[in-house]
């Protein structure tokens, strides 16, 4: 069973959508990155997107391949948009 989760990024307003699967569901603290603006989010309790506490941002980096993944992830966003406006 699939199911999709509605919600917005609560710096640009973008509708963000999790899926939970059968074999994987996100975990409230896990990170994810809004496709619209970059910005770096977590899962809420309720699987909504929500910013990052200080903690959760000092746990993003002191793990250097999950920092370095989501930093690669967010400039790739932000080339696409800036190559899409130009």
């Amino acid at each position: 069973m699939n199911t999709w989760q509605k919600c917005k990024c609560p710096q640009c307003g973008n509708v963000i959508y999790s899926r939970a699967r059968q074999r994987y569901t996100p975990q409230a603290g896990a990170p994810t990155i809004c496709a619209m603006c970059a910005t770096i989010l977590v899962f809420s309790e309720e699987m909504g997107a929500r910013l990052p506490t200080a903690e959760e941002q000092l746990e993003i980096d002191g793990n250097v391949l999950l920092s370095r993944t989501l930093e690669t992830t967010r400039r790739a966003i932000l080339m696409l948009q800036n190559a899409t406006l130009n």
